[in-house]
């Protein structure tokens, strides 16, 4: 990332690359995960919110996953 390298992630993206098995796989994207989660590699840089006003009978019917919620993530109340 950004012209970085570390011998342990190129490895673990190597070995992965060359997988055929599904679970070997799934066990190496599981360490690759631990790896970047613990030296940071993809931490957030921004936040984009959104702020929506609604009228009474209307309600947000998304799970919050998503921040760019668009008008198909609303709904009639109950």
């Amino acid at each position: 990332m950004f012209d970085s390298t570390d011998p342990e992630l190129t490895k673990l993206l190597e070995q992965v690359n060359a997988e055929s098995d599904p679970a070997k796989a799934a066990e190496l994207y599981k360490r690759i995960s631990a790896f970047t989660v613990e030296n940071a590699w993809f931490a957030p840089l921004f936040f984009s919110g959104r702020y929506w006003a609604t009228d009474g009978g209307v309600e947000f019917l998304g799970d919050g996953s998503n921040v760019f919620s668009t008008i198909r993530s609303f709904g009639p109340t109950g």
